[in-house]
This record gives structure tokens, C-alpha cells and sequence, in this order.
């Protein structure tokens, strides 16, 4: 109480301490009351220690402060079971940091939450260029708090602050399995499908499905193998990673807030050979607070599992701006599942303005249960997607815009799908393009007096005040297989297309179950696209149902 502590290294190094070694009846290691700390190095730094707490590691109290260089815990192997990295009791406490949060190698960590602040306390964070606020290399992190996020950039109330660093680098020595896996809830046998387990797992590899870890007892043959323990929840249909770290949560991964500005050219979030499995519905990344600007990818996954509980990405209310020409978000041999979302979400006046694609996946099986982009009261510029051998799955379409805007710059197709089969928008009412608008003009034409949507939602660049037509393909397919409700519903609202809505080659094949384009209520669809025409197939195919 009333102290000041300065230390040229960590406040507490801990080494080779065993489980039960250390007793503390306060549950928490470090506790300042009116009091400083400051620490040349990590605050706190563990080494082959496991460590278990009941409370947080550090408790601020009564306008403390505490000031680390370098991460504030650094461990190396062993394992920490803790309620928080620091509490408090929001009472104009500080943290002033340089450098990271964590930094885990060849460890488990489980948290309730990272941090318990609030009131009057701030935080300041200071990343340099090779920072990142979490490092995990072949560790598990887990937390374990309904809502709890990982990671926030921006600081706590303090001036909109300029970060050079990344929010999180995860790496680990897994692969992802070949085919995919069901499992049974209480149950211990793995059955793949187009799996090869013989030669890609061995007794005593451990294998991760849908956020649950667990070792493999025996393999039975390519299809079949047995694990040590049973699952708690069953899969089906389900990619899974081999001898990988997983990082666990049921809140957000990555929050950017109060104006923050990201300068460095790399991806905020980067994932190498891990499984992030997100319970709940929270959206993975999220957007808070004035503007937010980005130097590079929000995401770049590598021979990971993905799994969401809501979008991707939500934008609400503020704006993101991308300076980058890398895609916002790259997939490489890393399937990606949503329960309750699709991969972009723009609302309630919220604006995302790209200077490069929205999504670049290859390889990565993408499953998700909401609309891929969804729009509405919002504005979002250059959303494109390129998918190569990466199969899409959802009942909901691939776009749904309502009283909102995108905007397509130059000849770029808005979705592009090389190789995989497709099955998407197959809900009853779906369409893989469904554009709302809502004003309307009286016109005549040929004699008869109409009512049309002047609204133009999706849309090429604006010229003199005003869009112009599309110049690019809704919907570009080379050598894949699309099943659908329907491709396209145009519902009060002009849509000018100077390019082919639809554009099919290589073999591609399209089955829409209901009819291929609907004008409904107010619609006006208006095409040049000559020679070519508003749908193109070359050495390709299309059914229509109805």
C-alpha cells in the first residue's frame, strides 16, 4: 500500500514449480493498493510451473498502476488456471503497457476473462511493428466466460491511440486431417469419411473436432478410430487438426475500438496450424467506437480450423477503412464454419470501404448458416470473393442487401468460385443475390403508367454524384457445381448491369430449383451487355426447375 516498486526485469519469475507447490489464500500474486509497478520486463515470467489461482493475477486497487515492458506474462511450458491476467476495483487504476499481453510457448492456459476493469480505471497499449498482443506458439488457451473476448485494440479511456504491432499470432505443428469426421456425444469412435486415419494418425495422437480434444487410442482402418476419452457434444460432418494447439473462447476474438489506427501491413490475426473454436453468438471479430483504419488483413489462416459462433466480421453504426490491396480475409487449406452468421455483416448506418477483396479462400471447405455479406442500412465498397476448391454450404444466399449499398469498382466478379461443389441459398424464398431497395418514381412506358424502385443497392462507382452501372459479374464460375433456390431477386429496386449477371465456364453446371431470376414488386432490371448477354454459358450447364 502507498508503494513504489521498479524492477529492470519481472516483477515474479516462477520455475519448475510443481502442482500444489504454492499456496496463496488471496488467490491472486500480485496486489497494489495506492500503489506502483514497474518492471523492465514481463510482470509476471513462468517457466515449467503449473500454477493454478482462484482470483486474478494482479488486482489493481485505489489509483494503482502498473507499467510492463514486454509481454505482461510470459510462459514456458507448464500450465495456468486463473480467473483473470488482472482485476480491479475501478478506481482510477492504470495500465500502462509496451509490448504485448501474453506470451505462451508449449502451454496451457484457461482464463475466465482476460481483464476485469472498468469505472475510472485507463489503459494504454503501446505495439511496435513485431509485437503482437497475443503469441501462442503450440499452446492452448481457453476462456471460459459466456461474452469474454480475447483481444481488444483501442485502449480504455484514453486518447484514440496509433498501434503498430498485430493483434494475435498462433502457430502450432498440427495438420489438418483429410475428409471430414462424425463423433457422438458420450461416445469414443471417430468415423471419417474420405479420411485416410492409417497413415495420418497413430495411438497417443491427439485430435481436435469441433473445440473438443482428445487422444486417439487405436485406428481401426482409414474410416474408423478410437479415442481415449468420450466427446461431450457430437459432430457430424466435421474437419478436425492432429496433434494442433486449440484456442477455445465463448466471446470475441478480436475487438478494434475508440478510433484505433493499425499501421502494420500484416494480418491482425494470423493462424498457423490451430483450431479456434468460438461457442455462442458473439460476431469472431468486432468493430466499436469512431472510425477504424487498417494497413493490412484483418485474417490470414493457414492449415487451420475456423469455427464462429456469429459473423466473422460486424460493422454497426461506426466505419472500417482497409488501405490494403491483400484481401481482408485469407483462407489457405482452413475450413471455416459459422453457427449463426456469414462472413460480413454491415448495419444501421455502419460503412466498410475496401481497397482490396473482402475473402480469398483455397482449399477451405466454408459452411456458414447466415447471408456470406449481409447489408442493410449500410454502406460497403469492394467486396469481392475468390474461392478456389472451397466448397460452399448454407441454406442463405451469397448477398443481401436492403436499403443499403455496395459498390463495385472496375470488372472484378462480386463472387468467384473455381472447382468445388455448392450448395447454397436453398432455403425456400432464398437467392444467392437478393437486392432490396424502397423509393420509387411513377414513369410511363409503352402507354402504361408504372411505379419502379429508383434505388440502386448494388451498384458500379460513383460519377458526378451518381453510380453508374456494374461493370462487373454478380456471379463468376469456372469448372464448379452451384445448387440453388434461385439466383437472383431484384425487389424494388433498378439494377444496371453493363456486364453478365451470371457467367459460367469450364464445365460449370447450375441448378436453380425455382425460377433463375425474379423481378418482384417495383424491380427494374436494365442490361447492355451486348455481344455478351445477362446470363453466359460457356461449355457449361443450367437447370431450372421450375
Amino acid at each position: 500500500t502507498g508503494s513504489t516498486l521498479t524492477l529492470s526485469g519481472p516483477l515474479l519469475q516462477l520455475q519448475n514449480m510443481t502442482s500444489g507447490s504454492m499456496s496463496i489464500a488471496s488467490g491472486t500474486l500480485l496486489r497494489l493498493q495506492n500503489s506502483s509497478a514497474t518492471a523492465g520486463g514481463p510482470v509476471y515470467d513462468f517457466s515449467n510451473s503449473v500454477i493454478s489461482l482462484s482470483g486474478a493475477l494482479t488486482k489493481l486497487e485505489a489509483g494503482s498502476t502498473v507499467t510492463p515492458t514486454g509481454p505482461v506474462l510470459r510462459i514456458s511450458g507448464g500450465s495456468l488456471t486463473a480467473d483473470a491476467i488482472a482485476g480491479t476495483d475501478g478506481a482510477g487504476n492504470h495500465f500502462v503497457r509496451t509490448g504485448g499481453l501474453l506470451d505462451l510457448t508449449n502451454t496451457s492456459v484457461t482464463l475466465r476473462t482476460m481483464f476485469d476493469t472498468g469505472g475510472s480505471d485507463t489503459a494504454s497499449i503501446t505495439l511496435a511493428s513485431g509485437d503482437a498482443e497475443i503469441r501462442l506458439v503450440d499452446s492452448n488457451l481457453t476462456l471460459t466466460g459466456a461474452g469474454q473476448g480475447l483481444i481488444f485494440l483501442g485502449g480504455l479511456n484514453v486518447p484514440a491511440p496509433t498501434l503498430a504491432g498485430v493483434g494475435l499470432v498462433a502457430s502450432s505443428s498440427g495438420t489438418t486431417g483429410t475428409g471430414t469426421v462424425l463423433v457422438s456425444a458420450a461416445g469414443t469412435t471417430v468415423t471419417g469419411s474420405s479420411t485416410t486415419f492409417t497413415s495420418q494418425l497413430s495411438p497417443g495422437d491427439t485430435i481436435i473436432v469441433a473445440g473438443q480434444t482428445r487422444t486417439i487410442a487405436g485406428v481401426i482402418s482409414d474410416t474408423s478410430a478410437t479415442v481415449t476419452s468420450a466427446f461431450a457434444t457430437a459432430a457430424a460432418g466435421s474437419p478436425y487438426l492432429i496433434n494442433g494447439n486449440l484456442l477455445s473462447l465463448a466471446g470475441p476474438l478480436l475487438t478494434l475500438g475508440n478510433g484505433v489506427t493499425l499501421t502494420n501491413s500484416n494480418a491482425q490475426i494470423q493462424l498457423t496450424n490451430m483450431a479456434i473454436h468460438q461457442t455462442g453468438t458473439n460476431n469472431s471479430i468486432q468493430i466499436l467506437g469512431p472510425s477504424v483504419s487498417l494497413a493490412g488483413p484483418l485474417l490470414a489462416a493457414t492449415g487451420s480450423l475456423l469455427t464462429v459462433g456469429g459473423n466473422l466480421l460486424e460493422v454497426d453504426v461506426v466505419s472500417l477503412t482497409s488501405t490494403s490491396t491483400q484481401p481482408l480475409v485469407t483462407l489457405t487449406n482452413s475450413p471455416f464454419t459459422t453457427t449463426s452468421g456469414g462472413v460480413l455483416t454491415v448495419l444501421s448506418g455502419g460503412t466498410v470501404n475496401l481497397s482490396g477483396p473482402l475473402l480469398n479462400a483455397s482449399g477451405s471447405a466454408i459452411a456458414y448458416n447466415g447471408v456470406l455479406i449481409f447489408v442493410s442500412n449500410g454502406a460497403l465498397t469492394g467486396p469481392s470473393v475468390s474461392l478456389t476448391n472451397s466448397p460452399l454450404t448454407s441454406p442463405f444466399g451469397l448477398l443481401y442487401v436492403s436499403l443499403g449499398t455496395v459498390t463495385l469498382g472496375g470488372s472484378v466478379p462480386l463472387i468467384s468460385i473455381t472447382g468445388g461443389i455448392n450448395s447454397v441459398a436453398t432455403t425456400t424464398g432464398e437467392a444467392l443475390f437478393r437486392i432490396i431497395g424502397g423509393a420509387t418514381t411513377t414513369t410511363t412506358a409503352q402507354g402504361t403508367s408504372l411505379i419502379l424502385g429508383i434505388d440502386r443497392p448494388l451498384r458500379g462507382p460513383t460519377v458526378s454524384g451518381s453510380p453508374t452501372p456494374l461493370q462487373a459479374t454478380l456471379f463468376s464460375s469456372s469448372g464448379a457445381m452451384t445448387t440453388t433456390n434461385s439466383a437472383l431477386t431484384l425487389d424494388t429496386a433498378l439494377l444496371e448491369a453493363n456486364a453478365p449477371l451470371l457467367n459460367l465456364s469450364s464445365g460449370s453446371a447450375l441448378t436453380s430449383s425455382t425460377n433463375l431470376i425474379n423481378l418482384s414488386q417495383k424491380a427494374q432490371l436494365a442490361g447492355n451487355v451486348a455481344p455478351d448477354a445477362l446470363v453466359k454459358l460457356n461449355a457449361s450447364t443450367m437447370t431450372v426447375s421450375n
